[in-house]
């Protein structure tokens, strides 16, 4: 399964991104992740692309009503040290679309 060009464009543009936005794309991404989900013995790049969005969406939407972090671009929240979990689902996002643009 390959991954829409949608979610090519979250991934692409992921430091763009408000909490808010991204936690507002947490039912596509939960869908996208179900259709994905066979794949993760295969270590496929579009699993963990799909996964990483996913739970970034899934912290995000947690925090979507808080008054400080729902407008904190997503770069500057995973940096928190509260976040120390959304970070690395944000580095190893990075790494596979870097890998997926080779």
């Amino acid at each position: 399964m390959c991954i829409d060009q949608d979610l090519l464009n979250i991934a692409e543009n992921i430091d763009q991104l408000n909490v808010a936005n991204l936690a507002f794309r947490y039912v596509q991404l939960e869908y996208s992740y179900r259709q994905i989900s066979a794949q993760w013995t295969q270590d496929s790049l579009d699993y963990r692309i799909v996964e990483s969005l996913f739970q970034l969406a899934l912290f995000a939407r947690k925090e979507r009503v808080h008054p400080i972090y729902a407008s904190m671009p997503i770069v500057e929240w995973t940096r928190m040290p509260s976040h120390a979990q959304t970070l690395c689902w944000l580095n190893q996002l990075h790494s596979c679309m870097r890998k997926k643009a080779l």
